[in-house]
């Protein structure tokens, strides 16, 4: 089934950066072992930092400050945006894109999580559901997620799309610039 998700993100992303061919079974399988390689080592990151808050005054002593959590935080997140963003989609995409759409993708991440916290200690669906209320908030939180990393997507191929010429140029006269940048939004 994680290969399944894996293919269709894959394909998501590119449907999103306009790619018509699909990568070779080769070159899927390099880069889904990637992905499964890199993932749960990004995801241990993001653990340790998260349990930081819980035993950093013990390791690291009164000195460590909530700011640099959340910019440690912050910046791992962006950086698996930004990762995803390079490898995902079957052709080249430039780096500062990536960042751009990765930084994007991170700071709609950290609204949707504190946006989330707050919706979940305000809702009452534990009276009503009872202990299956965790399904349909997690359902809720993963639609949050995806999107957040489908608009850092979008974001990213369009500036891609901006900066190859040669495809806009083909495609779109310079004169419907606006015409372009509406349609992509």
């Amino acid at each position: 089934s994680l290969l399944i998700t894996l293919s269709g993100i894959e394909a998501a992303f590119n449907r999103i950066w306009r790619v018509d061919r699909s990568r070779s079974v080769i070159n899927r399988v390099v880069m889904y072992w990637a992905v499964l390689t890199l993932g749960p080592l990004l995801l241990g990151a993001a653990v340790a930092l998260s349990v930081q808050k819980v035993i950093g005054p013990l390791a690291l002593g009164d000195d460590a400050s909530a700011s640099w959590y959340r910019v440690g935080i912050f910046a791992l997140s962006w950086t698996v945006f930004a990762v995803m963003f390079l490898l995902v989609p079957n052709r080249r995409v430039r780096f500062r894109d990536a960042l751009s759409g990765a930084l994007l993708s991170a700071v709609l991440f950290e609204l949707a999580k504190l946006g989330f916290v707050e919706y979940v200690k305000n809702a009452n669906y534990a009276v009503i559901y009872g202990a299956l209320a965790t399904i349909p908030l997690f359902l809720f939180w993963l639609y949050l997620v995806w999107t957040v990393i489908l608009l850092g997507a979008s974001l990213a191929a369009s500036l891609t799309t901006f900066a190859d010429s040669e495809r806009t140029r083909s495609a779109w006269p310079e004169r419907q610039d606006f015409q372009l940048v509406f349609r992509l939004m």
